[in-house]
């Protein structure tokens, strides 16, 4: 499962609708309904089924949906660059290998925004 199956998942259960959740996504409904095909594989769930006049989503996935957030937004900042106020906080000890000749043109510029 890809972090772009777990988006469209949730918005799956968001939106309990494919052409709906195709323009949040921004891709195709095929493409989403081929999701949905893959997505029930691997939950062994039918993630949506059809109601009267709609699509709903079956209790399983409607009670998981908490979990499935909590995974992408951990993802997500597990992913996320370190902010500026992390990398000034940086104390340690590091070594840089650089040819004399070179050492003249980039050390001063380098050293000074240290």
């Amino acid at each position: 499962m890809t972090v772009d199956d777990l988006k469209t998942l949730i918005a799956l259960l968001e939106t309990e609708h494919v052409g709906r959740t195709a323009v949040r996504i921004g891709v195709s409904q095929p493409a989403i309904s081929q999701s949905l095909k893959r997505l029930r594989k691997t939950f062994a769930d039918e993630i949506l089924v059809r109601t009267n006049h709609r699509m709903a989503a079956t209790e399983q996935m409607k009670s998981r949906l908490p979990e499935l957030r909590r995974a992408l937004a951990d993802f997500e900042t597990a992913m996320r660059p370190a902010s500026d106020q992390e990398s000034q906080n940086f104390s340690g000890e590091f070594n840089i290998a650089i040819d004399g000749n070179l050492a003249f043109q980039f050390l001063p510029a380098f050293v000074y925004r240290a």
